[in-house]
């Protein structure tokens, strides 16, 4: 603590925050963190402790934390607190006011502290098992397109693709009111070719030349045509009148209307989607002008 002033981690300006839904503070360097707990003194008596409601080690897990042993910290901090990854972001850190370095107005940043033990444990829990193989850039294309997405940085995408795997991404971009199209093989899977606003078949394969052949194209649009078109836009038209559709109030009412077709709740939103319809955050209804 003589060596080390209290660095707390950084806070994003507010002109950035507005952008996002990320947190206030940034993360801090490990560096900062491992010297941050190098200031916590050892007190004989811990009076962070009796300050935390749940009694938490402070002293222990801080001077894990200054020695680099993050699983350690992690270990003896969950051993009293069962939401670490809560109490390290929403608690007002009365362990902090209890710190003796706070008669100096510099207490240990205990709950950053708390809150980076808890994050070095959990990130490696969030990379899907198949990141590091074959797939990895199917991942990296998806967190990439969504983080665009949410910063409204594009009105219009293009997925060249037929793996079935980007069909929720698609369908993620038509939700949030973009266009998205696709291009990709004609064995593409139905479902994925429906998700897009229009679908281009590639590589289609060219017929050798003789005097009954007719050219192929190398680049042929596959649209299917969904079906029940003309009974799913009367729906939304009769319901639209009284207000806002919200997609349950659709599909009980379409039933009603046509209890011939069996549409279910999966099924009905690809359909909408499909016949340039769609479905918004609140689970609305909604129709491309």
């Amino acid at each position: 603590f003589r060596d080390w002033p209290r660095t707390p981690a950084p806070r994003r300006t507010i002109a950035l925050r507005l952008r996002d839904w990320r947190e206030v503070d940034d993360h801090e360097p490990e560096t900062q963190l491992t010297q941050q707990g190098g200031r916590c003194m050892d007190c004989g008596v811990p009076f962070c402790m009796q300050g935390c409601p749940l009694g938490n080690a402070i002293p222990d897990f801080n001077d894990h934390v200054y020695r680099g042993k993050w699983q350690d910290a992690w270990r003896r901090l969950s051993a009293t607190n069962n939401f670490p990854e809560f109490t390290g972001r929403l608690c007002p850190a009365p362990c902090e006011a209890a710190c003796v370095l706070a008669l100096d107005g510099a207490p240990v940043t205990i709950e950053h502290i708390e809150k980076a033990i808890t994050e070095h444990h959990l990130m490696p829990m969030f990379t899907p098992p198949s990141a590091n193989k074959e797939n990895a850039s199917d991942f990296a294309l998806t967190i990439d397109a969504v983080s665009l997405l949410h910063h409204n940085l594009f009105d219009h995408a293009v997925i060249a693709s037929s793996d079935a795997d980007f069909t929720q991404l698609a369908m993620h971009i038509r939700e949030n009111g973009k266009k998205v199209d696709g291009i990709g093989e004609a064995k593409a899977a139905t479902s994925l070719q429906l998700a897009f606003d229009r679908f281009s078949v590639i590589g289609a394969p060219i017929a050798k030349k003789s005097a009954m052949a007719k050219p192929v194209p190398a680049l042929a649009t596959a649209s299917p045509t969904p079906t029940h078109k003309r009974e799913l836009h009367a729906t939304f038209d009769r319901l639209s009148k009284t207000g806002r559709v919200t997609l349950a109030t659709f599909g009980k009412a379409f039933k009603q209307d046509h209890p011939h077709i069996d549409l279910g709740k999966g099924k009905l939103k690809k359909t909408l989607l499909s016949i340039g319809m769609g479905v918004n955050d609140q689970q609305e209804v909604t129709q491309t002008p």
